[in-house]
This record gives structure tokens, C-alpha cells and sequence, in this order.
């Protein structure tokens, strides 16, 4: 056991301290109406599950049970729920009919699970036989390295991630399996984004999110990291298959990054229940690790306000004297620049093209961002923006021109 697992906060906070620390973080809850606003001996009852300090079941009827479950669903927690509060004794479980409803999700996690695991299995031995090395990420990862019992966290895609220079090959092994590029964001504006999915060949497949960078955000480093995590890699043995996952300092830093950065809109918990699983497994040398780290890639602030978020909804705190704001690294001037403009960027294209801009882009690399950006394929605007007649496509880009300039002047 390592030694972070001892570091626990005393109490539990209330519903009203975690939805002000939501709130300035600026890091919005997933679902509405947002998880606070259930019952609140039913919520206390929730986050002690969290905090691994489980509570006698309130006196609640039973249509505030399924309030509590609808407001939890967009969390993906279901699952870990079931896992989680069927160990327990039965005076400190839900009602029957509650624990019913989370088994058959638990069981429904269970076996889609070994789905993925089969179409996984297959992908990576086609990839491998073109001869790229290819890292698992996020949910399936996860649930094969921190989780107890894999069911207890759910996925619903695969994410891979590739070198960019492989990302072609990698491209044309799926092909091969019978999957479709669903919008081809390598070959179109690849600065503007880090990965493209592939749409399965059966409705019995799942979905394949192919990366060649961990975000899209070229104001910070990005295809640099894809390499050095690739270069850092662990390889996993399951019983039924073997496959790379991110070390563990690299998971714990790009799951705060997703979290933050990728999805501050719509924060869903069981990423930060990854976080506490991945924090409290680390020893003393590896969060120094983790701290250089944050400052080589600029993700300070990504973890500490992940990390904030962990405290309150599982009561997890890094060691002495990591747990102390002063032995934190400041972040640089380009991280506290870009850290506003990563919330604003979902409604903001102003926003959005300062993060993807580089000033270390040579002149070149300059004109051929703005050429992409400002006029895509033709075959992509016969999609997006289709002419009443074929002769019609170059006033598609007009349309296309005025729709962003009247984005950039909001």
C-alpha cells in the first residue's frame, strides 16, 4: 500500500462547499439538473460511498431513490455503484429494488466489456502487423490497471493513440477491418484537431477514437508528448490480452488534463474517481515526477484543480508535503494565459484560434493552417455547406467565410 493511500480528508464536506468549489474552478457538472440538487440525505449517502465511508441507507421513498440514479446516470458511476455497495452488509445497502436495477447494469458493463475486448484484441494485432505501436487510453485502459473488477468502469468507445508520423499506416489497418474515418481530420486540418473516429464495420463494434496527439491545442506542446508517452509506456498483461497504457505518472497527468481542458463543460465523476484511483497508487518519488512533469507540459493547473475536485468527492489529498500549495511549481506565463481562454473556447472561435495558433510555427507552417482552415475540401464543403447546383460550390465557401468571421465578431 502506498503511502498516499493513508491521505484522507476528516470529513465530509456538503453539498453547498462542493458546488462552490465546481463553481470556481469553473469546471461544470455533467448532466442536469447537476448532482447537488438531489435529495440531500440521499447525496451524503452517495459521497460517503465516495469517500469509502459508507453510511446507513436514509429513510427515503423510493421515487427518491430513482432521482438520485437519474442525476448519477450521466456519471457513469452506475456500475461502480453496484460493485461498491453489494460487498457491503445489507443494513448499509440501497433498497432492493434499487440494488436490482444497478446489478443489470453492472452485468450489461460486464459484457460489453468483453466485447470491446475481442474488437480490441483484433485491433491491435492489425495494427501491430503494420508495424505501429499503438497505446491504450482512457476507460477500457483504466478499468484493466486501477479498477478492481473491470465492470465497475464502464466505457463506450476505444481510444488509441499513435505517433503522428504512423498515423496513416495506423489509418489504413482500420480500413482494412472494415471501419469508416467518419470526418477525416487528419487529412484535412490536423492542427485543429488531435484525432479522428472510426465508425465500426457492426452494429456490435464500438467506436474508435484514433489520436495522434493528446489534445488539439497547439499553443501548448502537444506532438512532442504524444511521443514521449509512447516512450514511456507500460505494457499490461491481462489473461486475455496484453496491451500499452500510459505509466503511471502519464495517466494521472493527461486524465487531469482531459478533465480540465477537453471537457471543463461537462465534468463527468467517474473521471475524477480515475483520478483518485490513479493519485492514491503513486509513491512520494513519483508525484515529484508528476510535478516536473506538469511543468514541462504546462498541466500545473490542470491537476491541482483536478486533484481539488478529487478532495471533495472522494476525500483523497496527495502526501505531505505535496498536499501544500507551496510545493507546487508556479505555472509559466503561457500556461496562465492559455488556462481562461480553454473555458471559453467551446462558444468562443476567437478563443478557439488562439489555442490552436503557434507562434512557433514557421511562416510556412503559418500559410498552410490559414490556406486549410480558410478553404477545406471540396468534397468536405459539398458535405457541410452542399451548393443547389454543382457549379455553385464556390459560393459554399463564401457561406462558410461569413459563418466564421461572424463567430470571430461575437
Amino acid at each position: 500500500m502506498s503511502a498516499s493511500e493513508h491521505s484522507v480528508s476528516s470529513s465530509l464536506p456538503d453539498m453547498e462547499e462542493v458546488r462552490k468549489v465546481h463553481e470556481r474552478a469553473r469546471l461544470t457538472l455533467a448532466g442536469m439538473p447537476p448532482l447537488w440538487e438531489a435529495p440531500p440525505a440521499l447525496f451524503a449517502y452517495f459521497l460517503a460511498l465516495l469517500h469509502d465511508r459508507p453510511l446507513a441507507p436514509p429513510a427515503a421513498a423510493l421515487e427518491e431513490w430513482w432521482r438520485l440514479l437519474n442525476l448519477v446516470y450521466p456519471h457513469n458511476l452506475l456500475p461502480l455503484l453496484y460493485y461498491r455497495t453489494h460487498q457491503l452488509p445489507a443494513a448499509l445497502q440501497p433498497p432492493v429494488e434499487v440494488m436490482s436495477l444497478l446489478e443489470k447494469l453492472y452485468v450489461e458493463s460486464r459484457l460489453r466489456g468483453l466485447m470491446m475486448e475481442a474488437q480490441l484484441k483484433e485491433t491491435l494485432a492489425a495494427l501491430a502487423a503494420s508495424g505501429v505501436p499503438a497505446l491504450l487510453l482512457k476507460g477500457i485502459a483504466l478499468s484493466r490497471t486501477v479498477y478492481p473488477d473491470p465492470a465497475a468502469r464502464p466505457s463506450t468507445d476505444i481510444d488509441l493513440l499513435v505517433r503522428k508520423g504512423q498515423y496513416p499506416r495506423a489509418k489504413q489497418a482500420l480500413l482494412r477491418l472494415g471501419y469508416r474515418d467518419r470526418a477525416e481530420r487528419f487529412e484535412t486540418i490536423p492542427l485543429m484537431h488531435n484525432e479522428s473516429s472510426f465508425i465500426p464495420p457492426s452494429e456490435s463494434h464500438y467506436r474508435v477514437d484514433l489520436h495522434w496527439a493528446m489534445h488539439p491545442f497547439n499553443r501548448v506542446e502537444r506532438e512532442r508528448v504524444a511521443d514521449d508517452l509512447l516512450e514511456r509506456a507500460v505494457e499490461i498483461k491481462t489473461p486475455a490480452f496484453s496491451f500499452l497504457a500510459l505509466s503511471p505518472v502519464d495517466d494521472l497527468i493527461q486524465s487531469a488534463q482531459h478533465l480540465t481542458w477537453n471537457h471543463n463543460g461537462s465534468v463527468r465523476l467517474i473521471w475524477v474517481y480515475d483520478l483518485m484511483l490513479l493519485a492514491r497508487r503513486l509513491e512520494p518519488g513519483d508525484w515529484d515526477r508528476a510535478l516536473a512533469l506538469c511543468s514541462r507540459y504546462q498541466t500545473v493547473l490542470a491537476l491541482r484543480e483536478a486533484l481539488e475536485l478529487v478532495r471533495v468527492w472522494t476525500g483523497f489529498v496527495p502526501p505531505p508535503p505535496f498536499d501544500q500549495a507551496s510545493s507546487w511549481p508556479p505555472p509559466s506565463r503561457n500556461e496562465t494565459e492559455v488556462w481562461p481562454r480553454l473555458f471559453q473556447c467551446r462558444t468562443s472561435l476567437r478563443s478557439r484560434f488562439y489555442l490552436a495558433w503557434s507562434d512557433a510555427w514557421s511562416p510556412g507552417q503559418k500559410l498552410g493552417f490559414l490556406l486549410r482552415l480558410a478553404f477545406p475540401r471540396a468534397d468536405l464543403m459539398r458535405r457541410n455547406y452542399p451548393p443547389a447546383r454543382p457549379w455553385l460550390l464556390p459560393w459554399s465557401y463564401v457561406r462558410r467565410f461569413s459563418r466564421l468571421l461572424g463567430r470571430l465578431l461575437q
